[in-house]
């Protein structure tokens, strides 16, 4: 019974929702082949921007970002050479077009669409 229970609470869990990742990245669609972001870079960019820090509680590819008194986790993939974070609110969309155009990159959603701001996207 108490595994049935346990089963039950992780099938309806927020936890358990895989939820909407909104990446940056330098390809045409995040998902195919193509230009990475370079560990290089994505350093470079790090001494630059004091609002983006090493999360200190996980991963060297874990980071923190900091807008309006608002945290965000964000995540450097080494296997996709792409940033990444879910469900973001419309000020993380923001601090994520600016971290991508220093990157010369995209904001592009699950669904492929493409982040102009927050309210203007491209939907292909």
């Amino acid at each position: 019974m108490i595994k049935l229970i346990s089963l039950v609470l992780l099938i309806i869990s927020p936890a358990s929702y895989a939820g909407y990742n909104v990446y940056i990245t330098k390809k045409e669609f995040y998902l195919n082949e193509g230009k990475c972001i370079t560990p290089v870079e994505w350093r470079s960019y790090l001494e630059t921007d004091p609002f983006v820090i090493v999360d200190p509680h996980n991963s060297e590819q874990d980071f923190i970002v900091s807008v309006n008194e608002q945290v965000f986790p964000l995540w450097y993939s080494y296997d996709s050479c792409d940033l990444f974070t879910k469900n973001p609110s419309p000020e993380a969309i923001n601090k994520m077009i600016e971290i991508a155009k220093m990157l010369n990159a995209t904001v592009q959603g699950d669904e492929l669409e493409i982040y102009i701001t927050p309210d203007n996207v491209i939907r292909k």
